[in-house]
């Protein structure tokens, strides 16, 4: 069985795990941490060999010793747990989706076949526990002591002997061996102890190692060499080393501190957010990228035709032009601007010192 743990808000798993079961669900192994050795996606399909082991076969981003990368927001980027699909623009198998941007995602026509060795390869043979072959019973123990003074025979009789003597002899003979033989027949089966039966069956299969996969060389990428950051922007790349990539730093011309990490940063200022205009006017930024600056434009309300680019437009009136003060008065516009109104001053010609702002004076 295997499995991985993640985060709840993450798309791929940062540990897998394998663990072997019996025919009940049962672990029969420890749960083996297989993160640096191998991976594989959710749809990957697993078969059982005529040994019980198990075979997969995936292709992952490697770090440099190697193992699986599958670290997200860090070079190898958000793309090291997907499964691979084959692409048709001939880049092989390919990690993630392809996109536009210089470098893409991760290519490779390499795979890698992955085989657990199950436990049940690794049990101790039980031995056979059958009875060993019978003893003969019929084996003569002991020499018999009444042997006539004929020769001894030298192979032990497989019958009952016929010619034994039915009474006992009353002299003793003279050519009776006086030792009994030590030396105990060669041929007969010597009972033989049962090999010991284990009493126990081990609980843990360790794993099948991983061989290391070997690292290829590969050649140094510049990712800035083609100009990913585009117009406005100057681009960095801190470790051009083929194991480093997605890690180039993009910088606004006119904000270095606007930055961002594997893209174009956004450089953008509107101009038109304090109010360059002032009252009565009409402000507009046709550009708000760092590198068109002063390009706004004010525009007088009372009319637009009236603008000026970079800088408050003069939007003037003349209060005077409609002669508000009368006859026998003179008028006074000292603000031709648009913000400053209703500031004309009205006075008699009869008497200059009377004055009225903003409407006719009391000439008397």
């Amino acid at each position: 069985l295997g499995w991985g743990d993640m985060a709840a808000d993450a798309y791929y798993p940062s540990r897998y795990w394998l663990v072997e079961l019996d025919g009940d669900g049962n672990e029969i192994t420890s749960r083996m941490d297989v993160t640096s050795a191998t991976m594989w996606s959710e749809d990957a399909e697993w078969a059982t060999l005529g040994s019980g082991d198990v075979a997969w076969a995936h292709t992952w981003k490697r770090n440099v010793d190697g193992s699986p990368n599958r670290v997200g927001q860090t070079p190898y980027g958000k793309e090291a747990g997907k499964s691979c699909t084959w692409n048709g623009n001939g880049y092989g198998y390919t990690w993630g989706t392809l996109d536009d941007r210089p470098g893409g995602r991760f290519h490779t026509n390499e795979a890698f076949s992955m085989i657990y060795s199950c436990k049940c390869n690794d049990e101790t043979p039980v031995p056979d526990t059958t009875a060993p072959t019978a003893v003969p019973t019929d084996v003569p123990t002991a020499v018999p002591t009444d042997v006539p003074t004929t020769a001894v025979p030298t192979a032990v009789p497989t019958g009952v002997p016929t010619n034994i003597p039915t009474g006992v002899p009353t002299g003793v003979p003279t050519n009776v061996p006086t030792a009994v033989p030590t030396a105990v027949p060669t041929d007969i089966p010597a009972t033989v102890a049962p090999t010991p039966v284990p009493t126990g069956v081990p609980t843990t299969a360790a794993p099948t190692p991983v061989p290391d996969t070997p690292v290829p060389t590969q050649a140094d990428v510049d990712e800035c060499a083609s100009t990913p950051c585009g117009k406005g922007q100057s681009c960095t790349d801190p470790d051009v080393s083929y194991a480093s990539q997605h890690d180039f730093v993009c910088a606004c011309d006119g904000d270095k501190s606007i930055t961002k990490t594997d893209g174009p940063a956004t450089c953008e200022k509107d101009e038109c957010g304090t109010n360059p205009c002032g009252t009565g006017q009409t402000c507009t930024d046709p550009d708000m990228s760092l590198t068109s600056l002063k390009d706004f434009v004010c525009a007088c309300d009372k009319d637009m035709s009236v603008q000026a680019t970079g800088a408050a437009a003069t939007c003037e009136i003349d209060e005077c032009s409609t002669d508000p003060c009368g006859m026998g008065q003179s008028c006074t516009d000292p603000n031709l601007s648009y913000a400053s109104q209703h500031d004309f001053v009205c006075t008699c010609d009869s008497d200059k010192s009377i004055t009225k702002i903003d409407g006719p004076a009391t000439c008397s």
